[in-house]
């Protein structure tokens, strides 16, 4: 079976969140956990899901893309 969910920026808060969420309720062959950075690899280490570095734009050859918003930031 072929990875179905990609989650970019899953070393930060709201990636690290939606990381937490799809480890404890999607089967792990379904997602992979991505970051820009090589250095973040070590925060997936210890977990058994699929991890992807990659070194260009996220999205490249995928399928579906969904953004999530957080919040609305009013200014001062």
């Amino acid at each position: 079976m072929s990875i179905k969910y990609l989650i970019t920026g899953a070393a930060g808060g709201l990636g690290g969140q939606v990381l937490e969420y799809f480890a404890s309720f999607i089967p792990l062959s379904e997602f992979a956990a991505a970051s820009s950075k090589p250095e973040n690899k070590s925060c997936f280490d210890n977990r058994l899901v699929n991890k992807f570095v990659h070194q260009g734009p996220a999205a490249n050859g995928g399928k579906h893309l969904r953004l999530v918003e957080v919040g609305i930031v009013k200014p001062p």
